[in-house]
């Protein structure tokens, strides 16, 4: 009897489950490696049609914006003009007075740069790995003041601007539905995954209040009380259509209307990030680009 409880115990591990976050990774790498397979018989089944430059590389930007809920109100396209301290924030025994400030100099986000690798596998059908990399440094967020005093000084604490860092990787497919020889309008639609990177830090700013003449002044210091970081990698699709012209035998160039959409792994409507409390981040975007053949 006691050899069988010892056998018992060897032979009966505790189970693992794997996790959530594992599960989403093993989920994207299949679905990456199964675009890569139709890549490839697509490549073997119009390989008897031969574009004048197969590979091609190209290089641009765009102007876009974040679309919808916490996510897209916090990091729309905003442009802000050169002027006084952000935040202005004035504080004293008889009332308070919060604005939204603009900086010593003038802003606009967010700032995209987009690249992309292609092939083109027929006259009608191109596919391209494509990337970008956009920030945006003026989040609006909700500022959640809170006043107070602290021996001889006045105090206001808010969240400050947030900051975001966007890494979209996908992997598209162009198809010119007329033919590239007839029209250069085209549609295009894929898969990929995102990189993501957010963050607020609480602050909060002290006043020391002199009298000179008569007229009183204020001197200003601050300090962050919190940061709140956030990184995820994402999964999610992209469609768009755009116009492609031909400028050199080798070198093109195109304009294209797409849109995003990704979806977070979770969702916590009491996070101070605005990527926890959001369904999805859609962004949608006009951009350009010029391809160079190989």
């Amino acid at each position: 009897m006691k050899k069988t409880i010892i056998l018992s115990l060897v032979t009966l591990p505790p189970r693992r489950t794997p996790s959530t976050a594992g599960l989403r990774q093993r989920t994207c790498i299949s679905l990456t490696l199964l675009i890569m397979f139709m890549i490839l018989f697509l490549q073997t089944s119009f390989s008897q049609v031969k574009p004048e430059n197969m590979f091609y590389i190209g290089i641009g930007t765009s102007v876009s914006s974040f679309l919808g809920s916490d996510f897209g109100k916090t990091f729309a396209v905003r442009y802000a003009p050169s002027g006084y301290y952000n935040n202005d924030n004035y504080y004293n025994n008889y009332y308070n007075r919060y604005d939204d400030y603009y900086g010593s100099r003038e802003t606009f986000f967010p700032l995209q740069v987009d690249l992309a690798v292609g092939m083109n596998i027929s006259k009608i059908v191109s596919v391209q790995m494509e990337s970008s990399i956009l920030w945006h440094l003026n989040g609006r967020v909700d500022r959640r003041y809170e006043t107070g005093t602290e021996g001889d000084y006045d105090y206001i604490d808010r969240n400050d601007n947030s900051s975001l860092i966007s890494v979209p990787i996908m992997v598209s497919a162009k198809i010119y539905p007329f033919g590239k020889k007839r029209t250069a309008f085209y549609l295009i639609g894929g898969y990929g995954i995102q990189y993501i990177q957010e963050g607020v830090d609480r602050v909060r700013s002290y006043y020391d209040y002199s009298y000179y003449g008569n007229s009183y002044t204020s001197s200003l210091y601050e300090y962050s009380l919190a940061e709140y970081r956030g990184r995820e990698w994402l999964h999610g699709f992209k469609v768009g259509m755009g116009v492609n012209f031909k400028i050199t035998k080798s070198v093109s160039c195109d304009i294209e209307l797409k849109t995003t959409n990704f979806f977070p792994p979770s969702r916590d409507n009491s996070s101070d990030l605005s990527m926890y409390r959001s369904p999805n981040i859609t962004n949608i975007a006009l951009g350009t680009k010029v391809y160079f053949g190989l």
